[in-house]
């Protein structure tokens, strides 16, 4: 009996220690180019998370594979950035998961698949004021800057 009393005691810590909340402090670099960031706290007896997070010139082309069984378009170049707050199972979030902050995308120039003309593309597309909310859902985009937008329409002929 002797032996199980410690190892009762130290579940009894592990769990207390799980129950409460921790300071979350993480970053990392991504070999395609650009970082992400975040500072919070996660509270695994929720689960909850509400944290700060930042993601810095994240290199589009590498989502290629994903983008091909959706459209016939190649990721020639753009970065993607993002600053603001992640809450997750916080209840004054009104949304099981909110985020809300701005976002940036730079540089991005889309070709047809195989081709070389630019199809849409711009120098900088930004906006202060975004908001996405899951369950329940929703996407809110403030007034959006476009600097430098470039393409082409291309209008199909109707046979007749």
């Amino acid at each position: 009996m002797d032996d199980c009393e410690p190892r009762r005691h130290r579940r009894g810590l592990e769990q207390r220690r799980r129950q409460v909340a921790h300071d979350l402090r993480a970053g990392l670099k991504i070999r395609e180019g650009g970082q992400i960031k975040a500072a919070g706290k996660v509270d695994p007896a929720g689960p909850a998370v509400e944290s700060e997070v930042q993601v810095t010139e994240l290199g589009l082309t590498a989502f290629q594979p994903y983008v091909n069984p959706a459209a016939a378009i190649d990721l020639k170049s753009g970065t993607f950035s993002t600053k603001g707050s992640l809450r997750h199972g916080i209840k004054a979030a009104g949304a099981q998961t909110a985020y809300q902050g701005g976002f940036k995308v730079d540089n991005l120039r889309v070709t047809e698949t195989g081709g070389k003309e630019t199809l849409v593309g711009w120098k900088s597309v930004q906006t202060d004021q975004l908001t996405v909310q899951l369950e329940p859902n929703r996407l809110e985009i403030g007034d959006l800057r476009v600097a430098q937008p470039n393409g082409k329409f291309i209008i199909e002929k109707t046979v007749r």
